[in-house]
């Protein structure tokens, strides 16, 4: 099934995504391909807030390794797309979620 497309319109600041996250809580599946405006602090306010997602797509987005990281709040993750995301750090980062989030098994890393 295919990811609620977010990149059109593309929420412009983090705190938009923020607010997401905050009023959101069940949200399962978020496609945020491409957006600028998706933060680190967005990120993470999603993966503190929305701990049942299933699907991310955030391909494109420039991410920090601690917001990536931020996903291992989020056991029921099954898919993954950081496609782009050229985080320092991101291999020790990938390391760790999958050991908290066992169940992807969709995983898009390409540059």
């Amino acid at each position: 099934p295919a990811l609620p497309d977010m990149s059109h319109p593309c929420p412009s600041k983090g705190a938009e995504f923020a607010r997401l996250g905050f009023f959101c809580r069940v949200l399962t599946t978020l496609c945020a391909s491409g957006c600028s405006g998706m933060s680190d602090e967005g990120l993470e306010s999603i993966a503190t807030r929305c701990t049942v997602l299933r699907a991310l797509d955030v391909g494109g987005c420039s991410l920090l390794t601690t917001s990536i990281s931020s996903l291992t709040l989020c056991p029921s993750l099954t898919a993954l797309n950081l496609t782009g995301c050229a985080a320092p750090g991101l291999p020790d980062a990938l390391t760790v979620l999958s050991e908290a989030c066992p169940l992807v098994s969709d995983l898009g890393l390409a540059r």
